[in-house]
């Protein structure tokens, strides 16, 4: 089970540092990472499911679309999955939202 106390301080950190963003490696033990920005050589591993749950609530949205990413994955340019704040959600409303805490 997601702890809503971990979903809601990954989401205050993305709010904290605009340019933070979170990268999805599907072949590891700890897929998600959390970076603070592109200058941050240190990461942070969160949960699979705090991850999932932020893709699925489209609170996160990947930089690049499927088909350029299977085709970067397909080259090997790329070994993981860069993801960003929706630009179309506002991340107080998300915190801010009674389905963010109860639909977990």
């Amino acid at each position: 089970m997601i702890l809503v106390s971990n979903l809601c301080n990954i989401v205050q950190r993305l709010k904290k540092y605009p340019g933070s963003f979170l990268v999805h490696y599907s072949r590891k033990d700890y897929p998600w990472v959390f970076v603070e920005n592109t200058d941050n050589i240190l990461s942070e591993s969160i949960l699979k499911e705090i991850g999932e749950k932020l893709v699925e609530k489209k609170i996160i949205v990947p930089i690049l679309d499927g088909e350029e990413y299977k085709i970067q994955f397909a080259l090997g340019v790329v070994s993981g999955r860069v993801y960003k704040v929706n630009p179309e959600i506002s991340l107080d409303s998300v915190l801010l939202s009674k389905d963010f805490h109860y639909d977990l």
